[in-house]
């Protein structure tokens, strides 16, 4: 009697021992983004992130998390007023999971998150501090310097960016990646100079190009960047 009930539990026992094992490293991963995009929004509303923020994330969640196959940030609102605090800064991401981090499928399981944070607004005091708030361009994949508008190393590659009324107006939604779907706010891919579409940053055009993305000049330093021997920085 007591075999019969063993061989019938404990394969079972045994399956659902391996399904928790299974989910772990799928929960790992969750913590990893919520804490890796949390952080970066957290740089991005003291003023100090490395780069664009939703270019940043992006970057960051596909570095440290091999078993995702794709990370967007879906809305980016700044300014907003809830519940009597303003300056908020309203963030939904998506990431989508491949097979591979677990013994059970996975392929195209989507975990979503919302973060909020709250812009800087205390008083910043610049004068003598090495502030420099000029507009500059970055590769956050490799690049180790930072670069004008315009400079030839820039030509050549794509730029991460997000989605507002003026890229849809300047380029047209690529079809292979379905960019339509895209929102305002979310991260895309363009090529500003030879290209005609934007693309989501999964796109099989895109996805295995260095991009860069813009920053502070002040930021980018503070991060480690030079400036670019071509263009001067």
């Amino acid at each position: 009697m007591y075999i019969v009930e063993a061989a019938i539990i404990l394969p079972l026992f045994i399956a659902a021992m391996v399904m928790m094992i299974s989910v772990i490293p799928v929960i790992s991963s969750c913590e990893n983004i919520v804490f890796s995009t949390a952080d970066e929004l957290r740089l991005d509303s003291a003023g100090k992130g490395s780069a664009l923020f939703p270019a940043s994330a992006y970057g960051r969640a596909m570095a440290e998390n091999t078993g995702i196959s794709a990370f967007a940030v879906t809305s980016c609102r700044r300014g907003v007023t809830k519940e009597g605090i303003d300056d908020l800064t309203l963030v939904r991401f998506t990431c989508v999971f491949k097979n591979g981090i677990s013994l059970i499928p996975v392929n195209g399981i989507k975990f979503s998150g919302n973060l909020a944070s709250r812009a800087f607004t205390g008083s910043f005091h610049r004068v003598g501090s090495g502030y420099d708030d000029t507009v500059v361009y970055v590769f956050p994949q490799d690049g180790k310097r930072y670069h004008r508008k315009g400079c030839r190393y820039l030509t050549a590659h794509c730029h991460m960016t997000i989605l507002t009324d003026e890229l849809m107006l300047k380029y047209h939604a690529c079809p292979l990646c379905d960019a339509k779907r895209a929102h305002k706010g979310q991260t895309v891919i363009c090529f500003e100079r030879a290209g005609e579409a934007y693309h989501m940053p999964s796109c099989r055009q895109v996805e295995k190009e260095k991009y860069y993305t813009e920053t502070i000049r002040s930021s980018a330093e503070r991060a480690g960047y030079t400036p670019c021997s071509v263009c001067g920085g």
